[in-house]
């Protein structure tokens, strides 16, 4: 392995290459780093405001318009055509950007406000002048709602102004226009009082209001009747107020979703007693909790929403007794708003009284009065009667307004939502919106929306020389936007759960720096703690002092202006840390080597000869050069590009070369083209490799990438998407991981298209002038080189000889060998190679040691100083994961608890006797991150099991994780407890859980094609690896584009003769296996043309013509025969039912075509008939003994939809009943063997009249069916063959499926006999199966 990365990667080249440039002491400190961050987020976030402001003045002066002049002419965005729509991929979506459109309330107003059209040439400004923006959008005061640009919000709603599309943006209208949190205490009766309706409405209501509240709002609920139901069971739910956050909100949901009709009304006096209670704990409790906003002059708002059915007449006054009690606790900042449920037809006025005088707080009508209540400013709230859900926009959605006050008009201030999932245009965004006013009166709130990952860019790559510190973003609740523990904003397919900081720094001390950055513009702050300075003391546990060290993270946050956010900078410190070095400016130098990598954008003919590299343009004269987003200074902008511009990629070239300093930066970092002239220099030696190597035929591409710009180079060279990122790949990371160590990842899918690859990898030093390294250098860069997978086993089998091949393997040897990395995952097994194991073929990725070796795995955990089972907290998607972690020092000196050195442990073996039958032994393969391990098993089977979910990556059990139980690595839900105050020192369940990495896919995708590139079918191959004339397995196995073929297509068969040919006709060993890749018409990049030339010099050619030969003879045989037969029976009319003269027509004339038709599964309660006709059968055998097979049967070419366990009905509501689709097959299976073939069941034959219909949503499926009596040809005429009858019923196909349905109806031949029959027609008729409803015997 060292001499592979010596000599294939180059380390010793580019280390030396590094050693001889100039490096510096790293200057800038953590202050002056996070002040820069600050200041380019607030500049940015600034323009983005402005252009709000300017839309918001624009909206005013419309409205000003408007008073005078109407304008409410609303363009619905649900019957937008498809002709003004085209797709945007910045959008997401299908958008037009020469209007806006609207979604208007049911019932508006006609001098409703919609701006509407008018607003299209500001939003269209401001979008031309930034183009970085999303959508814009007015949200009017009475629920209403214009966005720019336009696109069809529902493509398959039937109508419009559905309440999903009313509820959209109603949460940021909300949030601009009271922007202060929100305290709401929500009371939902679902007592024996209330109707059906009436408890819908209450539900509707309460999901509405809970939805439209923000993170930074606390909510608390409750559920009366004669008693008290809470959404959860922490004091926070129970007792006082939880933060609106996304989880807490849809637990609400479900909650309320979940509310039934109790069995007794509802006690108005404890639930309003209950609700107070709750106001006042909320408010105590969120007032200790930085960062919740509490001020003084917030008020409460108790929502309450009931029937309100009084269980007496003195009810009332207690009510308003405990309301005034609560008023003086809060001091008159309790403010109520009641809604009444409505059914029509039935008395409401006592109940709408008493809600009205409620929410009026009107003490007098009962003789309530205290003297300091009446000193208090009691503010009013609403009372309304909702009888419909409806139109809650226009109702419920104004519920706020009551907290308006007077200073909040004249502060028409910006305001950030926390990121959300943009359901229209697919990705995190954050919005920035602001209220309009006209004088006081409220007119709306208009926002924008800017892609979170435009904002977090100079966050998301973030890298500093030395690798000690990252950076994170916050909002001013504690709310993480970016941390290095979260994917990358444009790699995120799907809503992510909001994350406090506290969670993700979990470190002892870090609660106290949180509360400093919640309230504080600037600050620094430290925390320590005591690690482990060697791996091996991490592995055995070791828990002496000596050998332990105290490392210090230093936070250093700054507040963003007047925005909510708050960056921070976080550096390592330890006393194994040395001083960073950073690469100093290297002269500028021109670049023959290096070609940009989008050669299917922009190329120099005359520099460069393109080639096809399986699936992708290439080139061998040049090595290719990628810009990572980290090389850019707006990263956001780099990813966005569809497809750079060659006038772009020329630029970056030409700068990049450019020596005389005259050529203006296109927007690349500063150590960008010092970087790219350090790696250059390394491409001559991988060409030179390329040609003349000794493992030249199993390297796949080489590259190198360093650690602060991402700059990556790669020989032959290959084309990347924008959003490909080197530094997050597992080859880079797992390198700089174990630093100086052969790194060894994978296997992965070659996106290029090679197949499956390994990737071995090792890590670049600082340069330094004598050229002495340690693990504690700084790492700046890493290079890789990705292998064949298959080379990996002949590695193998090339350095242990008694370990079996392939070929071995098959033939029953009791030895296996295998390769692991240091978490136990396989990178050579012997059921890797065989397509019927549950690893073969394509299913090779994440193949752990215990899903093929259970036994091994179990005993290893009885090692507890080698292997240890280790979990870690994923809270983006709120798990636990749980993997494992094997000792790579198993070749060092272990060190016991009295500090004596052990003796070296060079190999493990059994520790368990059990198993006799089974023996292993597994070693450290020196100086990387692998094992090598052999297994030798004599009995057919053994009894150790690992439990695996065979669904999911589900732990079977998530309450206890046991060093010594046997496990797949799998995860578990990680339960957060939403009532924690993050100021507290306690943080959650997971405490103590280190964070995992961000993940990302382990095979990068290839960039979109581009539509000014070559067809790359017609370039020239790259490769001329002569795979055909590669006679043996040795000369064959694990070179570039090769496969030895030794399976048939059926995966199961061995070929007679095995052969070499190229790997994309036999993937896995299986002719033509199904390919890896998503797109199999690819064919791996090669053109049709060397497919189908390729295919006719296959070996197998003589012996299947020989098997063709054969199947040819034995049809005529059965031919001949069959004729024979049908003319001795023809016109004998011998004894037995239909010896008419048109009896003669047997199975065998008709269409056998079975399995093309696909089977629907019948109702319980259903019966089968099957109409037949007369048999003419050799021996007089008549239908005494016809088998009938049942219609339902399986079809075995029915496949249930990818990704789900269930077609959930979809099969049965296509239109084209040939595609998805089951119903019921016509036939009478002539191929049962048998004397019971032509046996009747009890369910075969019915008497009686009966009526029938299909299931089937197109009505009843007819086939051609012909009688028993109707003449098959002209008279004195046989039927020769089953191939005129094919004929004629093509001929006629359509004209008799028209006739057959005018046909007369069917009569009973005999009803002793029970047999049904068709008229005479000239239609040819099939025996078909029935569906039978209703049988009438009378």
């Amino acid at each position: 392995m060292r001499t592979v990365s010596n000599e294939e990667l180059g380390v010793t080249n580019l280390q030396t290459i590094y050693d001889s440039l100039p490096f510096g002491l790293l200057e800038k400190d953590d202050s002056s780093r996070v002040k820069d961050l600050s200041d380019r987020i607030q500049r940015k976030l600034s323009h983005y405001s402005s252009l709000v402001n300017s839309s918001r003045i624009a909206i005013e002066e419309l409205f000003w318009h408007h008073l005078h002049r109407p304008l409410s002419t609303p363009a619905p965005c649900c019957e937008l055509p498809d002709g003004m729509l085209r797709y945007d991929s910045h959008f997401g979506a299908l958008v037009s950007e020469e209007l806006s459109c609207d979604v208007s309330v049911p019932n508006h107003k006609p001098l409703s406000f919609s701006p509407g059209h008018n607003l299209t040439d500001v939003f269209a400004n401001n979008l031309k002048a930034t183009s970085s923006i999303k959508w814009q959008y007015f949200l009017s005061a009475d629920g209403g709602l214009s966005e720019y640009p336009a696109h069809r919000i529902d493509s398959k709603s039937t109508g419009c102004n559905k309440a999903g599309d009313l509820l959209r943006r109603r949460n940021l209208y909300l949030s601009s226009v009271y922007p202060e949190p929100k305290f709401v205490v929500m009371v939902i009766d679902h007592g024996s009082a209330l109707s059906p309706n009436q408890l819908s409405i209450a539900k509707a209501i309460g999901k509405y209001i809970v939805t439209s509240l923000s993170d930074k709002d606390h909510i608390g609920l409750i559920a009366l009747s004669d008693e008290l139901h809470y959404a959860g069971v922490g004091d926070c739910f129970t007792r006082g107020m939880t933060r609106a956050s996304r989880q807490t909100k849809f637990k609400l949901n479900r909650f309320i979703d979940s509310l039934t009709k109790a069995k007794a009304p509802a006690n108005h006096s404890l639930g309003f007693q209950q609700a107070l209670d709750m106001a006042r704990q909320g408010m105590l409790m969120s007032g200790n909790d930085a960062g919740a906003g509490f001020q003084a002059s917030v008020s409460v708002l108790l929502v309450y929403i009931s029937r309100g059915l009084l269980s007496s007449l003195a009810e009332p006054r207690q009510v308003l007794e405990l309301i005034a009690l609560g008023q003086l606790c809060l001091q008159g900042r309790l403010v109520i708003n009641t809604y009444a449920l409505i059914d029509d037809g039935k008395p409401i006025m006592y109940e709408k009284a008493f809600l009205q005088d409620v929410a009026m707080q009107n003490y007098s009508r009962y003789n309530v009065s205290f003297a300091a209540l009446e000193r208090l400013p009691i503010m009013r709230g609403q009372a309304l009667a909702i009888n419909s859900t409806r139109g809650l926009s226009s109702t419920v959605g104004d519920y706020l307004s009551v907290l308006l006050n007077s200073s909040a008009v004249h502060q028409a201030t910006i305001t950030y939502s926390p990121p959300y999932w943009d359901s229209i245009g697919k990705g995190l965004v954050i919005s920035l919106t602001q209220p309009c006013f006209h004088l006081d009166l409220l007119v709306g709130a208009v926002g924008l929306d800017i892609h979170l990952a435009d904002l977090v860019e100079d966050f998301t790559y973030f890298n500093v020389p030395g690798g000690r510190s990252y950076v994170f973003l916050i909002d001013s609740i504690g709310t993480v936007l970016m941390h290095p523990s979260l994917a990358r904003p444009n790699t995120v397919s799907e809503e992510t759960i909001a994350t406090d900081i506290g969670f993700l720094e979990s470190r002892t001390g870090f609660a106290a720096i949180r509360r400093q950055m919640l309230t504080s513009t600037s600050g620094t702050g430290r925390v320590s703690f005591v690690s482990n300075s060697t791996d091996t003391t991490e592995q055995n546990g070791d828990d002496d002092d000596e050998i332990k060290s105290t490392t210090t993270l230093v936070y250093t946050w700054e507040r963003v202006g007047s925005t909510p956010y708050i960056a921070c900078i976080v550096t390592r410190h330890d006393k194994a840390g040395s001083d960073v070095q950073v690469l100093r400016r290297v002269p500028p130098t021109s670049l023959p080597d290096l070609v940009y990598h989008r050669l299917d954008v922009v190329s120099s003919p005359s520099k460069v000869d393109l080639c096809r590299y399986f699936r992708q343009h290439s080139t061998l004269t040049a090595g290719s050069l990628f810009l990572s987003p980290a090389a850019h200074l707006s990263s956001f902008q780099f990813e966005s590009w569809a497809e750079p511009s060659p006038v772009v990629i020329q630029s970056f070239m030409a700068f990049l070369s450019d020596k005389t300093k005259l050529i203006a930066n296109p927007g690349l970092r500063s150590a960008v083209r010092s970087d790219v002239g350090a790696l250059a220099q390394l491409v001559p030696f991988w060409r030179s490799q390329f040609g003349h190597s000794l493992l030249r035929q199993f390297v796949v591409r080489r590259y190198a990438a360093t650690a602060t710009s991402g700059v990556m180079i790669e020989y032959p060279a290959t084309v990347r998407p924008a959003s490909f990122d080197p530094l997050r790949r597992p080859w880079y990371q797992k390198a700089v991981e174990f630093p100086g160590k052969i790194v060894v990842t994978g296997p992965s899918l070659d996106p290029s298209g090679s197949g499956f690859v390994v990737s071995i990898s090792h890590t670049i030093y600082e340069g330094k002038p004598s050229g002495h390294h340690s693990s504690t250098d700084g790492v700046v860069a890493v290079v890789g080189a990705d292998l064949t997978l298959s080379y990996m086993h002949r590695m193998l089998w090339a350095t242990l000889p008694f370990c079996p091949d392939r070929t071995g393997q098959v033939r029953g040897s009791s030895v296996r060998c295998f390769i692991m990395d240091e978490r136990g995952y396989l990178l050579v097994h012997p059921n890797l190679l065989d397509p019927s194991t549950q690893g073969g073929q394509a299913n090779v990725e994440q193949q752990h040691l215990t899903h093929h070796e259970p036994l091994v795995a179990s005993d290893l955990l009885n090692h507890d100083r080698f292997v240890l089972k280790k979990a870690c907290s994923s809270y983006p998607d709120r798990t636990v994961q749980r993997f494992y972690q094997l000792n790579l020092t198993l070749n060092d000196q272990w060190v016991d608890r009295s500090g004596t050195p052990d003796m070296p442990v060079p190999v493990l073996t059994n520790l368990v006797h059990g198993e006799h039958c089974i023996r292993y032994q597994i070693v450290a393969i020196q100086g990387t991150n692998l094992f090598v391990g052999v297994v030798n098993q004599t009995c057919e089977s053994a009894t150790a099991f690992c439990p695996c979910s065979t669904v999911d990556r589900l732990c079977l059990n998530c309450h206890r994780m046991e060093q010594s139980e046997c496990e797949c690595p799998c995860e578990c839900p990680l339960e957060l407890d939403t009532c924690i105050n993050m100021s507290d020192s306690a943080q959650s369940e997971a405490e103590g859980l280190p964070n995992c990495p961000a993940s990302e896919m382990s095979s990068s995708p290839p960039p979109p094609p581009s539509s000014r590139s070559r067809d790359v079918d017609l370039l020239p191959s790259c490769l001329a690896p002569d795979c055909e004339g590669r006679l043996s397995e040795k000369e064959c196995f694990g070179v570039v584009g090769c496969e030895w073929c030794v399976r048939d297509s059926d995966s199961q068969s061995l070929l007679q003769i095995p052969f070499c040919t190229q790997h994309y006709k036999c993937y896995g060993g299986v002719l033509r296996g199904a390919s890896p890749y998503a797109d199999e018409s690819n064919n791996g990049g090669i053109s049709t043309a060397d497919i189908n030339s390729s295919f006719k010099s296959l070996p197998v050619g003589p012996v299947a013509g020989g098997v063709l030969a054969f199947f040819c003879f034995v049809a005529l045989s059965v031919y001949c025969y069959r004729q024979q037969t049908r003319r001795r029976h023809h016109g004998a009319g011998s004894g037995g039912y239909g010896s008419g003269s048109g009896a003669g027509l047997r199975m065998t004339h008709l269409d056998n075509d079975m399995d093309e038709h696909d089977d629907i599964e019948p109702d319980l309660d259903e019966t089968t008939a099957v109409v037949t006709h007369e048999f003419s059968l050799a021996g007089g055998v008549g239908l005494d003994n016809v088998a009938i097979v049942s219609p339902y049967r399986v079809n075995t070419g029915y496949r249930r939809p990818a990704g789900g366990d269930s077609d959930h009905g979809y099969s049965t509501m296509t239109h084209d009943m040939h595609e998805d689709s089951e119903h019921t097959t016509s036939y009478v299976e002539p191929l049962l063997v048998g004397r019971d073939r032509y046996r009747p069941t009890a369910r075969s034959v019915t008497t009686g009249s009966f009526s029938s219909r299909a299931s089937s949503p197109l009505g009843p499926v007819y086939h051609p069916v012909r009688a028993a009596n109707q003449r098959i040809v002209s008279p004195g005429t046989l039927l020769e063959s089953a191939d005129e009858l094919e004929a004629e019923r093509n001929d006629k196909g359509q004209r008799e499926l028209m006739d057959l349905h005018s046909s007369p109806p069917i009569r009973m031949l005999d009803d002793s006999l029970g047999m049904t029959v068709l008229p005479d027609s000239s239609l040819n008729q099939l025996i078909v199966p029935v569906t039978v409803h209703m049988v009438d015997t009378t």
